[in-house]
Order: structure tokens, then C-alpha cells, then sequence
């Protein structure tokens, strides 16, 4: 990325079974020291957040669907489904990471893929998005 220059970045995921979700809780960490999250952004197949900040105290991003459809939200095996999208603009040159928020830690709160059958959380992994900002 350039420094100073916003760019867009996407939360997706792909599930690797079929389901129906009753939640998601997608919590993404940043450092709100070296960029600013403007613009948040729900992808319009899912219904519409029943929260959604951007929380420059907690350097977190958050996005909470709640769905109330009876068969929950269904997503498909290996197929993409868009979740959130929001621009970063970098306020200073180095490297940084974003990442989805896996653990609870103090105050923080823990992504959750909730599953409408089982009402569990599903296990999941991620992957961390690394920002080289350049001059």
C-alpha cells in the first residue's frame, strides 16, 4: 500500500462443507496508530449487521449478523462469500498486519461462525492480510 493512499480490502470467507448460519461475529484487529479504517461495508447478500464499528479505542473492526430466517443463511462448499469491506489508509511507512480476531482477550471479543443446525460455533481458520506501506 501507499502511504496516505486508501485501499480496499475484503473479508470473505469459504466454507469447506455446506451450512446454515445462524451468526456471524467477525471481529478484525488493526493498529489504529499506523492507519485509518474509513468506508465499512456489508456485502449485500447478507442481511444487514445488527452492529457494525470501526473502534479506533480497540483497534478493532466489528461486524455482527444475526440471522432470523427459521433455515438460517446458507453457504455453500468452496464457494466465496463476501462478508465486509472497508478502506485503509496508511498513516505511516513499515509493515503491519490485519488479522480476524480468534481469541478473547480482556475486553476483546472473539470471531464467531455460528451453525443454525448444531447452534455451535464452527471451527475455522484464517489468514492474515500483511501491509507493506511504502512511501
Amino acid at each position: 500500500m501507499q502511504l496516505n493512499r486508501a485501499s480496499l480490502v475484503k473479508v470473505n470467507m469459504v466454507p469447506v462443507a455446506d451450512y446454515n448460519l445462524d451468526a456471524v461475529e467477525l471481529y478484525v484487529k488493526y493498529d489504529p496508530e499506523v492507519m485509518t479504517i474509513s468506508g465499512l461495508n456489508y456485502d449485500k447478500s447478507l442481511p444487514k449487521p445488527t452492529f457494525s464499528k470501526v473502534s479506533v479505542e480497540k483497534g478493532m473492526v466489528v461486524a455482527n449478523f444475526l440471522i432470523s430466517e427459521e433455515a438460517g443463511f446458507g453457504v455453500r462448499s468452496g464457494e466465496i462469500q463476501g462478508l465486509i469491506s472497508f478502506m485503509v489508509t496508511p498513516k505511516v511507512p513499515g509493515n503491519y498486519t490485519l488479522e480476524v480476531n480468534k481469541v478473547t482477550l480482556g475486553e476483546e471479543s472473539a470471531t464467531l461462525v455460528v451453525d443454525n443446525g448444531t447452534k455451535n460455533a464452527l471451527p475455522f481458520t484464517s489468514n492474515k492480510l500483511d501491509i507493506n506501506v511504502l512511501e
